[in-house]
């Protein structure tokens, strides 16, 4: 987003004391950075008792909102503003401040930092449109030839979700065009929106949080990460005296590098599922998406961390996916009442057999976690619970290489060296495994918020989502 507007600027607080500035793109570090021509200082330089000046240096403090107006008359606010440096001495030599905003937002004022709350917060998301895969465009060829032809368009219709909790999800359309007075061409632009709404003013980290959620969710569909390009914003209209108060809208910037990557466009054949496919349970489904959100978190932020990054070696690939199923087993697996009874009884009975305190007290430490399965057979419970063994070529075998690559890059334990393919194919035989496990973790999430294990089966494998990812 290159920008490079002077404006006038001020903090709300102190309205009359406006300096210069301008907001430009910084090609070094990334990113909006705000140069003001001078500084916001509480202090200039004073006298010292002896008559000379004593310097005093412009404040680093950061800023929680600076406002702004373009010559052209734009609005501008630039939220929790951090300094990054000043320079100059008040009242002595000229001065200067640059700060970095984390957040900007156009044509639009607030009187605090903390009026800026938020009733919806909508992005436009990569391969949204793909995914949503919804036209309203519609074409009549009356003569039965290719011309004339009679082309129609409607925007389709808002698709949305009341969750409990009061947040409400929308897929909704953005039209611009045509242009009336071009007789030689027709452009119509349709995009697709994803959105959360609140009929109440929450903070825009918490409408960003389920926005990120919802984006999480159409990720895994689409089976890559989605990169977030342009925002717009919903709020109340303090100046408003409707009742109830009406709404403005307008564009927001977060200034900071999507986490994201830049990924190809999917063709929604390579999908795991689109809208069309869970519209009639949209509202169903995102529910128990969130809901689900404490049970899956440790496997959640694993995978779709892993997902985000733009590159990882295999190793890290291949551990982190292995610890989200590790971890999600942990917390999903509750052993019987009886099955803890017996094993506190055996340990009793070790323990018993030793008689001197200090060994005692030893193999009591050793025996803490005793109960806990093994890693591999963490997996091999998934695998059975989730009927997931069809995503494996020899299940038992590749679950056992599975477990002594975790142990040996976990413990490094020197003896499994022996039970691992040779160096040379040890990376390709991580990336495979990673691969049916990024499988198995999809798996998992959509089976837990409703998704049944056939139709999971049969789209995994129309899709070619295993054979299209690994390396021979």
């Amino acid at each position: 987003m290159a920008e490079n507007k002077l404006a006038q600027w001020w903090r709300p607080e102190a309205p009359t004391e406006r300096l210069p500035g301008t907001l430009f793109e910084d090609g070094d570090h990334g990113g909006l950075r705000l140069l003001i021509d001078g500084h916001f200082a509480q202090a200039d330089a004073e006298p010292a008792a002896d008559g000379v000046p004593r310097a005093v240096r412009p404040p680093l403090d950061d800023v929680p909102l600076l406002l702004g107006t373009t010559a052209d008359g734009k609005l501008l606010s630039l939220i929790d503003c951090r300094t990054v440096k000043g320079s100059g001495l008040p009242g002595l030599t000229k001065t200067f401040q640059v700060f970095r905003p984390t957040i900007i937002a156009y044509d639009v004022h607030f009187a605090s930092a903390d009026e800026f709350r938020l009733t919806s917060l909508s992005g436009r998301y990569s391969n949204l449109d793909q995914w949503v895969e919804a036209s309203g465009v519609s074409y009549a060829f009356p003569s039965g030839n290719l011309y004339p032809i009679s082309i129609t368009y409607a925007k389709p219709a808002e698709v949305k979700a009341t969750l409990s909790n009061g947040i409400s999800v929308d897929v909704d359309f953005s039209v611009t065009g045509p242009d009336i007075g071009n007789r030689r061409e027709v452009q119509i632009q349709q995009q697709a929106w994803l959105g959360v709404r609140s009929s109440d003013e929450r903070s825009y980290e918490e409408l960003l949080r389920w926005l990120t959620m919802v984006a999480d969710f159409v990720s895994l569909g689409i089976g890559q990460a989605v990169r977030l390009g342009e925002i717009q914003a919903g709020a109340m209209d303090s100046e408003s005296t409707e009742r109830p108060q009406r709404t403005i809208y307008f564009r927001l910037h977060h200034n900071s590098e999507p986490i994201a990557p830049l990924r190809e466009d999917i063709d929604p054949w390579r999908m795991l599922f689109t809208l069309n496919d869970i519209r009639e349970n949209f509202a169903k489904i995102l529910e128990a998406w969130c809901i689900q959100q404490e049970k899956i978190r440790p496997l959640y932020s694993l995978y779709f961390g892993t997902l985000r990054s733009a590159s990882m070696y295999v190793e890290h690939r291949f551990l982190n996916m292995f610890q989200a199923l590790e971890s999600f087993d942990r917390r999903d697996f509750q052993p019987t009442s009886e099955a803890i009874e017996k094993h506190s009884q055996r340990k009793n009975r070790i323990l018993d057999a030793v008689q001197i305190k200090k060994d005692r007290d030893w193999l009591e430490g050793k025996l803490r976690y005793s109960h806990e399965p093994s890693a591999t057979e963490r997996l091999k419970r998934l695998v059975e619970k989730y009927d997931a063994s069809w995503i494996f070529e020899d299940a038992p075998k590749e679950i056992e290489l599975a477990g002594n690559f975790r142990n040996f890059y976990t413990h490094y334990d020197p003896k499994l060296g022996s039970k691992l393919p040779e160096l040379k194919r040890q990376p390709l035989a991580m990336h495979n495994l990673a691969v049916r496990f990024q499988v198995l973790c999809e798996i998992i999430l959509l089976r837990e918020v409703g998704f049944p294990a056939d139709q999971l089966k049969k789209r995994i494998q129309e899709t070619q989502r295993l054979e299209r990812r690994f390396v021979h």
